[in-house]
């Protein structure tokens, strides 16, 4: 009798163990990815074909390795990004969450980590002000009675729910916020805290103005 198989997996999960795997490695075979997540050499084969139509990564003779012109900085759809370290972000916006006091005036930065702050932050059922550049976090911010949503205007960027630029980043440096949570790599800006967000240089201009915003 063959291997158990995983449960059947859904592609962008499935997809995001495949660039998990191979961003750890450098590289792996078809193969090696098929034993690894569980999953048929077929099924493997597809989700390679993907994401390297995706620009995630490059093929190579049987297998695949990362796309060498990819920076630092790259970032996944938000598709595949939700699933990264799916349990870790999780609890970490569940804890940035448990920082929220009553009555605040919250940033809410856009990606997969802070979106679960935002979750939690609903479960919590706080009474707050919400202001973010991200559309699903603002649905998902609204389905609370207590907060009130402020989302940014500009310009949404290509592939994505994020709104950037003006008239959006104008109305951050306008405003006095107790604290920012900024996607992972860039940190929680929380004044009360003395927190810096230690913005890297790759960190997008809503990140340096909203981490200023918060710290007033």
């Amino acid at each position: 009798m063959g291997k158990t198989r995983r449960a059947e997996l859904i592609p962008a999960h499935r997809r995001a163990l495949v660039l998990e795997h191979i961003r750890l490695k450098g590289s792996a075979s078809i193969q090696g990815l098929a034993e690894s997540i569980g999953a048929s050499a077929s099924t493997i084969r597809r989700d390679l074909e993907e994401l390297e139509r995706k620009g995630y990564l490059e093929r190579a003779h049987g297998g695949a390795l990362l796309q060498r012109t990819t920076s630092p900085t790259f970032e996944p759809e938000a598709e595949i990004a939700a699933e990264f370290s799916r349990a870790e972000k999780h609890a970490i916006g569940a804890a940035a969450a448990a920082m929220i006091a009553p009555g605040e005036a919250v940033i809410f930065d856009s990606g997969s980590t802070v979106m679960e702050a935002a979750r939690a932050a609903v479960r919590r059922n706080l009474p707050l002000t919400a202001v973010t550049n991200d559309l699903a976090a603002g649905q998902v911010l609204a389905g609370a009675d207590s907060i009130r949503v402020v989302m940014l205007g500009g310009t949404i960027r290509p592939g994505s729910l994020t709104v950037s630029s003006d008239p959006g980043q104008n109305f951050l440096k306008s405003l006095n916020a107790n604290v920012a949570l900024i996607e992972a790599g860039r940190g929680v800006c929380t004044p009360a805290a003395g927190t810096e967000c230690g913005v890297s240089s790759g960190a997008s201009e809503f990140g340096d103005v909203a981490g200023a915003a918060a710290r007033g």
